[in-house]
């Protein structure tokens, strides 16, 4: 994109932006620098992977990527098992950051392959979920419908004395019509038998973990109800692009900029959630900033009020898949020296 904004005869500012999802350490990492941290922890069906934090230790901060644990990175391509999906390997990684003494832990939910309500991480910080018979539950979300009481007397003490804070790159509840399980669990695999088990699932675990107050509030659903889980951790939850945009200046780049160029994979109504695109087109509205968004698919029509100045298909639509994966870096040069022509032409 870059290149092509270069041959239009402009000069970009490269900005990556994140939302909570995959890709958000590396993207503060550029922006902020900071430490790698390898940390030995286990994706959601319990095999032994490597994932990475950034610690920033001036600012004596951690900062985990759900994904990094429990997102599609880490299982077979064809690994899905959306009933048993676990984010403990998360927890383990929230445990690894505890053990930096960082005053301030940011955990980026997003790309989840889990709709567990963050029962696995919970579980790894020592709270426990008892069926009827006091017996611990197995891992995954479908579990959670035999859950009968939480004991929370091993939770990790060092929580007490961090400032814990969620950064969720979607502003779902937990439950409901525009919930974890309703929302987001068919692209995680689920059947449509499986979305209705995990969203009496997760009504339970709502239930017994404090009713309303658990799904109250945006973000809750995040990363398969990771929100709601580190909410009753005690963190501050809110949504990740804007947060990240403060951490990187987004605002303070794009006034030095004449338009915006930004671009997602698959442009659909949860994009309008808090995904770090529509956040960005906001910004430069905001702005009084041209802009122009590339998509790779999109399931509707943007209209003024979603701040789009102009929206470019990636390729054309008769362009079999596996061709615009051949010509993807040459695609995404095209388009952006198309939009930056009309973005000038428009700013000027």
């Amino acid at each position: 994109m870059a290149d092509g904004v270069r041959q239009a005869g402009a000069d970009p500012i490269v900005l990556p932006l994140a939302d909570g999802g995959e890709g958000t350490l590396w993207a503060l990492h550029r922006a902020r620098g900071g430490s790698w941290l390898a940390v030995e922890t286990v994706n959601p069906w319990g095999r032994r992977i490597t994932a990475a934090l950034l610690h920033w230790p001036r600012d004596s901060t951690v900062v985990v990527e759900l994904a990094q644990a429990a997102g599609w990175a880490t299982a077979h391509r064809r690994q899905r098992a959306p009933l048993t999906a676990s984010t403990y390997g998360v927890g383990l990684l929230l445990r690894a950051a505890l053990d930096t003494g960082a005053a301030r832990v940011m955990v980026a939910l997003g790309g989840s392959l889990t709709t567990d309500a963050g029962s696995g991480l919970m579980s790894a910080l020592g709270v426990r979920f008892l069926d009827a018979r006091g017996q611990v539950l197995p891992p995954g979300g479908a579990a959670l419908a035999d859950l009968e009481s939480i004991d929370w007397s091993g939770l990790d003490r060092r929580l007490g004395s961090v400032q814990l804070v969620a950064l969720t790159d979607v502003d779902n509840p937990l439950t409901g019509v525009d919930g974890a399980a309703r929302t987001f669990a068919r692209q995680k695999g689920a059947s449509a038998d499986d979305v209705e088990i995990l969203e009496l699932a997760l009504c339970r675990f709502q239930e017994v973990a404090g009713g309303a107050h658990v799904a109250s509030g945006s973000g809750t659903g995040a990363a398969g109800g990771s929100g709601a889980a580190l909410k009753l951790l005690g963190a501050t939850v809110t949504p990740g692009s804007r947060s990240i945009m403060e951490l990187i200046d987004f605002v303070g780049q794009l006034t030095l900029a004449q338009a915006l160029i930004t671009g997602e994979g698959r442009f659909d109504h949860q994009s309008l959630h808090g995904k770090a695109p529509a956040v960005a087109l906001a910004a430069a509205q905001a702005a009084a900033k041209p802009s122009c968004l590339i998509v790779g698919k999109r399931s509707f029509e943007l209209h003024e009020e979603d701040a789009a100045t102009f929206v470019l298909d990636l390729a054309p639509p008769q362009m079999a898949l596996p061709e615009v994966r051949r010509q993807i870096q040459g695609l995404f040069r095209q388009r952006a020296e198309q939009a930056t022509r009309w973005l000038l032409a428009s700013a000027g």
